[in-house]
């Protein structure tokens, strides 16, 4: 079981994040892989180096970190490299923590507003500090994404790095998916281009009164592409059926809860493992089954992202970088870009 340290203030304590408006818990849908981390990797290690931080004892703060996929992998590698890391990990939902595991290396799982960390300011410790978050910005309001800069510079010494990624990609692109995402699953959320970001910097340093970091560059992690499909499998929840259907039985709606529709290459997979014994037929054939109840709500689904997304799309000229393509049925692929800034604290204490 892992120990997690509950530093919430008592005002929180009753509103809790226990899932979203869609019926289950952010942290469940969460894209975060090593995969992708993996090639933040180069990224980071060049700007520990730009900034002089020497290969020893290193602490990892992650903002918002879910179950710390990022800040893991990344410490994992710098552990390789001859570092000797820790990692901090805050988060507001607990089973997001619960699900963070052991490593090889201390991990301190903390459920706590990543804007009020229970951390002493940077000035008042010893040891070097990296500050990291992924894919935070686009849960938050305009404030709580000015507060996770403030908190990233509080913790830090003049000098320190702070390296969020952030999901980004060309405005057209962005504001498509919001729209998408909006219209499938009632979600608010608001991504932010490299060009966005600087301007977020620009506001909380007038907020300080002076420039809490400086940019000394931008690195890109690896590209991902949306499938509308992939998209279901995150969104095609309760609240999408209850909202397009009406009224759903429990055993319906836990369906609806879980993986998209199964391809034709899953229900091969399928059937090798009833041939080789590891799968009874009539597990498997429960299981093929679901997939055909999940067929089902696919389709209207695709239909009113499709439209959404292609709504937002009209009438604007889009490139073939700019991340929004149809595939031949119509459904639209989205490809998210991940800038990661690289922000050096300045000596500049807030106001």
């Amino acid at each position: 079981m892992a120990v997690i340290i509950d530093a919430r203030p008592a005002s929180t304590l009753k509103s809790n994040l226990k899932g979203d408006k869609l019926g289950m818990p952010d942290w469940s849908n969460h894209f975060g892989r090593e995969l992708f981390a993996d090639s933040s990797v180069p990224t980071i290690k060049t700007a520990l180096r730009v900034a002089d931080y020497q290969p020893g004892p290193i602490t990892l703060v992650g903002l918002g970190a879910c179950r710390s996929f990022y800040e893991r992998t990344v410490a994992r590698h710098l552990q390789r490299a001859g570092w000797s890391p820790r990692v901090f990990v805050s988060d507001l939902q607990e089973g997001a923590l619960q699900e963070v595991p052991h490593e090889a290396f201390p991990v301190y799982r903390v459920l706590s507003d990543s804007t009020r960390l229970p951390l002493a300011d940077g000035e008042k410790r010893n040891g070097q500090v990296v500050v990291l978050s992924r894919a935070v910005e686009h849960y938050l309001s305009r404030e709580g994404q000015r507060g996770l800069i403030t908190e990233a510079a509080r913790v830090l010494k003049p000098g320190e790095l702070y390296l969020p990624q952030i999901s980004s990609g060309s405005p057209e692109t962005l504001r498509a998916f919001e729209l998408g995402l909006k219209t499938i699953a009632g979600k608010e959320e608001r991504f932010l281009t490299v060009d966005d970001y600087k301007n977020l910097l620009c506001e909380v340093a007038e907020r300080s009164g002076g420039a809490l970091f400086e940019v000394l560059g931008v690195g890109y992690a690896e590209p991902q592409p949306r499938t509308t499909l992939e998209l279901a499998r995150r969104y095609m929840t309760p609240w999408f059926v209850r909202l397009n259907y009406g009224k759903f039985d429990r055993c319906e709606a836990v369906l609806m809860e879980a993986q998209a529709s199964m391809a034709v290459g899953e229900r091969e997979e399928l059937r090798e493992r009833v041939a080789k014994g590891q799968l009874d037929r009539d597990s498997a054939l429960a299981l093929l089954d679901y997939g055909n109840q999940r067929r089902r709500v696919y389709q209207p689904f695709k239909n009113i992202f499709q439209a959404a997304v292609s709504d937002s799309a009209r009438g604007k000229t889009f490139s073939a970088g700019d991340g929004l393509t149809f595939e031949s049925d119509g459904s639209p692929t989205i490809t998210l870009t991940y800038p990661i800034p690289i922000l050096r604290r300045t000596h500049h204490d807030p106001l």
